[in-house]
């Protein structure tokens, strides 16, 4: 049973800075109700304080009931996310709590660089497994860099090398703390081997240089953390003919943000509105498209056809989109039965023939 007070400390979590600390675009809206914010690509989602409003299924409430109804989250966990590792530094650059204003331009702030990395190699090595190497070569590169409060900066840079913002990623292992640097926009934190000619699309850092390391023989792709869930982010390298290979977090969240992802780009601009919805139990999404003279159920999958198949409305065409070929999702994480790279790093990490030969070791020196 989830305590009490836990779950009245979700209920009034502040949404605005939930959506922004996990990645999320974020608009700043003025009217004749003062100051609320918009969750870019959720039908209309406005939230202020703790409670929120989705225009398109008319429905609002708590923080809890949020995640709940509009990102698919199960009571529990929509309690946990809302009460663990939330930060806010009052005098810092980042986006934790400062909206991102979408109708101005971006101020980056890039945070002050600490002469020592100590922390940040520590942290990546010790704790979450990541090769010496790969830390040095990303520090080379100046890719990533400690800031003056001990967090890991990885770097956002444009084309010509420019830095247009930043990823954030708290060292400490008592507190957890990830955000991006104060005017990011939409960009990412990516790593190039060769001439690229795929894009592989990770929710965070950490999460792609686990990959990267679990797969050394890989070439001519680009790597990019979102630092969330960003559609945006893909459809732009979508448009840049790169195919994006989906690699995010197997979570409720994670898989529909592939369903969407490939339902959006299929339908962008054949259709004049796009309902998406979902099934709590199932979390399967699927869209209903109409405009003037069409009406369709449309599904990412068959498996999603044939599920909702007895609810469709006589009359009503059907169209199964299946596998894109510019729009890959990765199954390794589903068939491992772990939520995201990190983990499976790890996993790998312990099964290692020197990680068995030190536990033998050990076992014998007792």
């Amino acid at each position: 049973m989830i305590d009490k007070e836990l779950v009245a400390k979700a209920r009034s979590a502040n949404l605005p800075e939930y959506f922004l600390r996990n990645g999320f675009k974020v608009d700043k809206v003025r009217d004749n109700k003062g100051i609320q914010y918009k969750v870019d690509g959720y039908g209309g989602l406005y939230v202020k304080d703790n409670m929120f409003y989705q225009f398109s299924t008319n429905k609002g409430g708590n923080a809890v009931e949020c995640l709940t109804e509009v990102l698919g989250y199960s009571f529990k966990d929509a309690v946990n996310s809302l009460t663990n590792g939330t930060i806010t530094y009052s005098n810092s650059t980042y986006s934790s709590n400062t909206p991102v204003i979408t109708n101005k331009i971006r101020k980056v702030v890039m945070p002050e660089r600490c002469a020592n990395v100590s922390r940040v190699y520590a942290y990546l090595i010790n704790s979450r497994g990541i090769e010496q190497t790969l830390v040095a070569d990303l520090l080379q590169k100046k890719l990533l860099y400690q800031d003056k409060n001990g967090n890991a900066i990885f770097v956002h840079r444009d084309g010509e090398g420019n830095k247009i913002g930043g990823e954030v990623q708290g060292t400490s292992t008592y507190k957890r703390f990830k955000g991006v640097v104060g005017g990011t926009g939409r960009s990412a934190f990516e790593y190039k081997k060769g001439e690229p000619e795929k894009v592989c699309l990770f929710e965070s850092a950490i999460d792609m240089l686990s990959y990267i390391q679990m797969n050394k023989d890989e070439n001519n792709v680009l790597y990019a953390s979102m630092a969330g869930l960003k559609k945006e982010i893909a459809l732009d390298y979508l448009k840049k003919g790169l195919v994006v290979d989906s690699k995010v977090d197997n979570d409720v969240a994670g898989r529909r943000f592939n369903k969407v992802l490939k339902l959006e780009y299929h339908l962008t601009g054949k259709f004049n509105s796009v309902e998406i919805k979902q099934d709590k139990e199932h979390e399967y999404v699927y869209a209903k498209v109409s405009d003037d003279t069409v009406s369709l159920n449309i599904f990412p999958s068959k498996e999603d056809y044939d599920y909702y198949k007895p609810q469709l409305q006589k009359g009503i065409k059907s169209v199964i989109l299946g596998e894109s070929a510019f729009i890959k999702t990765d199954r390794t994480l589903i068939n491992e039965n772990l939520k995201d790279w990190n983990d499976l790093l790890k996993k790998n990490l312990q099964s290692s023939p020197k990680i068995e030969a030190a536990k033998k070791d050990k076992e014998v020196s007792l």
